[in-house]
């Protein structure tokens, strides 16, 4: 397992093009914020840190509560002003992790990605050890997709970052820093934002219907 690789799982937006929370809508039975949970822990990233909105603060708390027994510790941090952007959740994260000298780096997750699997967090958390000083994103056929890894001196970067530009800026800022990791599998590439994406999700689960979105961002 890599050491130093924090995770923070992005679980706050309105979800207004799908009309429900997507970290309470459910594959294979479990709520997406948990299948995203998991993959983060099982794949080696430590510690979790899990930001959303008060209005699904208990409803997030509870699904990972119910599923203790599977995942590790994590904790959970409020974002009062979701609408300010990702950027703004992704601030409450990264004042949610602990001091830790040892960082080397963190991963920001969606949580519209329940089919994230371990061995894609596992990828780039090698690639990581490889290239601590780069960001890195999965890729695979020309779409790039998450979790992004970036080195622990990106979190000052960020901080800084307007919220307008959000992490993207970070991103984009200089290209040569920036490494495409090859990922298989769909979960690092989904993206579902409407019913019918859901919908497509249940009737071709080997399928990611949303890949195209993806190419937009990071």
């Amino acid at each position: 397992m890599q050491v130093g690789v924090s995770a923070i799982l992005l679980a706050a937006g309105a979800s207004s093009r799908m009309g429900s929370p997507k970290a309470l809508l459910c594959w294979q039975g479990t709520p997406f914020v948990v299948c995203v949970a998991r993959a983060l822990q099982a794949g080696g990233a430590a510690p979790l840190v899990v930001v959303t909105r008060p209005a699904l603060e208990t409803g997030v708390r509870e699904a990972l509560n119910d599923a203790a027994s599977s995942l590790g510790p994590w904790c959970l941090a409020l974002n009062p002003s979701p609408a300010r952007g990702m950027l703004s959740s992704l601030w409450c994260g990264l004042g949610a992790l602990p001091t830790d000298p040892a960082a080397t780096g963190f991963l920001v997750a969606l949580v519209d990605q329940p089919r994230l699997t371990p061995s894609a967090v596992r990828v780039l958390l090698d690639a990581h050890a490889a290239h601590p000083d780069r960001i890195l994103l999965p890729a695979s056929a020309g779409l790039r997709g998450h979790p992004v890894l970036f080195p622990q001196a990106c979190a000052a970067e960020l901080l800084a970052t307007p919220l307008e530009g959000g992490p993207r800026a970070v991103v984009r800022r200089d290209p040569a820093r920036v490494l495409e990791v090859s990922v298989t599998g769909e979960g690092a590439f989904d993206d579902f934002d409407t019913p019918e994406d859901l919908e497509g999700l249940h009737a071709h689960p080997a399928s990611h219907p949303c890949a195209e979105q993806q190419d937009s961002y990071p």
